[in-house]
């Protein structure tokens, strides 16, 4: 029994505390953008100033303070691991007992449902936010499970599991300059303080033992985002963020020094293009306040294909207390919608997300909630 449990604590790839692994940067997603196809960096009226764009905390109109932000996103691939694990109990509590030939069916069948990557991130429940105009601190903590199964030289199904959380206390600040250019060029800055803690399991299903351990490697680290917005007129904002420009280093510890190190080496620096536009015409029908946004990430990184990049999308209020989002998360559709009541606050998103080369080769489609409280 137990190890059945340790085995579907890992293969599910759960932990209570996102970081994006490709990068190794953190993103603390923010579940309206994604509902507008993840973008925001020129968006005057974004939620997540200190992780989008420093430069949009010359945008919060007056003091905003979040108590609770909790969120949640997995993919499809989580859920249907869930449903695979719970469905088989029986077989993976009695797998060394079976016979060969039951064995190997049942590998089959576990390389045929669940090889594919499964993911689920969460932030909170400690995240809390002082928003002011002109500047911003946070608390964070959030982390990602991932994992994914393949087939080894034996053809035993290996489980290849990555935990990753963190805790952040973040400090931003924003100035806007007038006289240099026809409009003020608002700019931002927010330092991250930043505690990591990381751990890979690679093993057979036969593999796990009862008394199976996680090994835990942690590591420290401060870094800086910048950023820039400049509005050509009311309708149209121009916005630029470097998040990590000083690429800092991951020295990882581990007191047993066992486990795998961890393979991110660095925090690597990256940038976000972006353009906003809000029309004249704000009101169609029943929707009120409609916006428009799109973001280019590693908009010069030739390695990456031009559709993985591209976030776009749009925003309308549906009065008196809805808002809907719509848009291409790397060319596939997203969709949301929240609920906002003073200080209360939901959201949900659906959408896809690209996980191979190129956009159109393997999908990935991922819910995510939040729940916020504040004031």
């Amino acid at each position: 029994m137990l190890k059945k449990i340790i085995f579907s604590f890992l293969f599910i790839g759960f932990l209570v505390s996102g970081v994006e692994a490709q990068t190794g940067r953190t993103t603390n997603w923010n579940v309206r953008s994604l509902a507008m196809g993840g973008a925001g960096v020129a968006l005057r009226s974004n939620e997540n100033p200190l992780f989008h764009n420093p430069a949009l905390l010359n945008f919060i109109p007056k003091r905003k303070i979040t108590l609770i932000d909790f969120r949640v996103r997995f993919n499809q691939q989580f859920y249907d691991d869930y449903a695979f694990i719970r469905d088989n109990q029986d077989r993976f509590n009695n797998v060394n007992d079976m016979s060969d030939s039951e064995q190997n069916e049942f590998f089959l069948d576990i390389l045929d449902q669940v090889q594919k990557p499964a993911q689920l991130s969460l932030n909170g429940p400690v995240q809390m936010q002082f928003l002011q105009p002109g500047y911003g601190f946070a608390l964070v903590t959030e982390g990602t499970g991932m994992g994914e199964v393949f087939s080894g030289a034996s053809g035993l199904p290996i489980a290849d599991i990555q935990f990753y959380g963190e805790t952040l206390i973040i400090g931003g600040y924003g100035i806007s300059l007038v006289g240099m250019l026809p409009r003020p060029l608002h700019l931002g800055i927010s330092a991250k303080s930043m505690t990591r803690w990381a751990s890979h399991k690679i093993k057979t299903i036969t593999g796990l033992s009862d008394d199976e351990t996680l090994d835990v490697y942690k590591s420290r680290i401060f870094s800086l985002d910048i950023g820039a917005l400049y509005a050509l007129n009311r309708n149209l904002s121009f916005g630029v963020a470097f998040y990590d420009i000083n690429s800092p280093d991951f020295k990882w510890e581990n007191s047993n020094g066992t486990g795998i190190k961890p393979s991110t080496g660095s925090l690597e620096a990256s940038m976000k293009l972006g353009v906003a536009y809000v029309p004249t015409w704000r009101n169609i029908g029943v929707f009120k306040n409609i916006s428009f946004a799109a973001d280019l990430n590693h908009p010069f990184d030739s390695d990456i294909t031009f559709f993985k990049k591209l976030f776009l999308g749009a925003e309308a209020n549906l009065p008196p207390f809805f808002h809907l989002g719509t848009g291409f998360y790397q060319g596939y559709t997203s969709f949301g919608i929240g609920l906002d009541i003073r200080w209360l606050r939901l959201d949900f998103a659906l959408y896809g997300e690209e996980m191979g080369k190129y956009a159109g080769d393997v999908v990935s489609w991922n819910k995510a909630f939040s729940l916020q409280i504040g004031f």
